[in-house]
């Protein structure tokens, strides 16, 4: 059974490589400047070598409208429609309640 961070890390992927063939962003480099970080950490993400820093998932779902709750908690669709953006609060709590469960 995977580890609920190399799921999120699973989910996290599959909505950059949707992003990539959406032509949203040419690459995980072009990524990485927009998300202020390096191509090695994207890659150490892609090879669950590092999990998705919280910050940087954040970012990358206000961004490209993708919704936290998927990511984290696989709950919703992957996209969500400008009027639904998950608040930062809810995803501060639900975040919190992650971290707490795996300790």
């Amino acid at each position: 059974m995977k580890s609920d961070y190399k799921k999120i890390n699973d989910r996290f992927i599959k909505a950059l490589n949707d992003c990539i063939t959406r032509k949203e962003i040419k690459n995980r480099v072009e990524l990485s400047k927009l998300l202020h970080t390096t191509p090695a950490t994207i890659t150490q993400i892609s090879k669950y070598a590092q999990n998705v820093p919280y910050l940087l998932l954040i970012e990358f779902c206000k961004r490209f409208n993708v919704s936290a709750n998927y990511i984290l908690f696989n709950e919703g669709p992957q996209r969500i429609s400008e009027s639904k953006k998950d608040t930062l609060e809810d995803l501060i709590s639900r975040v919190t309640e992650l971290e707490r469960k795996n300790k």
